[in-house]
C-alpha cells in the first residue's frame, strides 16, 4: 500500500514540477516584454562623465510618447527635442557648474513623466572626493633667492555631493597654481 501512495505521490509531484516550470517561463516571457516596451535608454549614457558648460547631443528612445521636457537641477535643454508625441527623439543641452545629480525630465502624453539622472558632472564647486595632500607641508625660501621646489601629490577624484552613499568618481589631473603674494617666478609672473 505505500508504495501505491509514493507512485501517486511521485505522479503528482511531477505534474506539479513541470506546471511550475511552465508558469516560470511564461512569468519570464512576460516580464522581459514588459521591460522592453517601458524602458527607455539615451545615448551618451547617464554613467558617462560630463562636463559643464559643454553642450551635448543626446538621441533617446522612449517606452511611450513623448509631450515636453525640462531641465532640473542645473541642466538646461539648448534645443527642445525633436519628434513631439513620438518614442524616439534628439536633443541637446547643458549641465551647470555644480556637481551634483541634474536631471532632464521627460512628460510624457499621458501626463505621466520620467528623470534621466546625470550624476557625473566633473564641476569643483562643492570641492573634490578628498584634498590634495603635497609632499611637502612648508616651503622654506630665503628673500631674493632662487630655489626650486618640487612639490608632488596624488591625483584626487571628482565627487557628487548630495548623494548616499558618497560618489566618487573619475580622476582630476590638470591642476592650477597660484603663487603666494608678492612672490615671483623666474620670468617675472607673479
Amino acid at each position: 500500500m505505500v508504495f501505491g501512495h509514493l507512485l501517486v505521490f511521485k505522479s503528482i509531484y511531477k505534474n506539479f514540477n513541470q506546471n511550475c516550470i511552465k508558469h516560470f517561463i511564461i512569468i519570464c516571457v512576460y516580464t522581459f516584454l514588459f521591460q522592453a516596451a517601458y524602458s527607455q535608454t539615451i545615448s551618451p549614457a547617464l554613467t558617462d562623465e560630463y562636463c559643464p558648460d559643454t553642450e551635448y547631443t543626446f538621441t533617446a528612445s522612449l517606452p511611450k510618447p513623448y509631450s515636453s521636457m525640462i531641465g532640473v537641477g542645473g541642466c538646461y535643454l539648448t534645443q527642445s527635442p525633436s519628434g513631439l508625441g513620438s518614442y524616439s527623439i534628439i536633443f541637446k543641452g547643458k549641465f551647470g557648474d555644480a556637481n551634483q545629480k541634474q536631471t532632464f525630465r521627460i512628460f510624457y502624453n499621458d501626463n505621466s513623466s520620467s528623470d534621466l539622472d546625470f550624476k557625473k558632472i566633473k564641476s569643483l564647486f562643492y570641492g573634490a572626493c578628498s584634498a590634495i595632500q603635497p609632499n611637502l607641508t612648508t616651503i622654506t625660501a630665503l628673500p631674493c633667492q632662487t630655489a626650486n621646489h618640487s612639490i608632488s601629490f596624488s591625483n584626487v577624484t571628482w565627487k557628487t555631493e548630495f548623494e548616499s552613499p558618497q560618489l566618487c568618481f573619475g580622476s582630476i589631473t590638470t591642476y592650477e597654481y597660484l603663487l603666494p603674494s608678492n612672490w615671483i617666478l623666474i620670468n617675472g609672473a607673479t
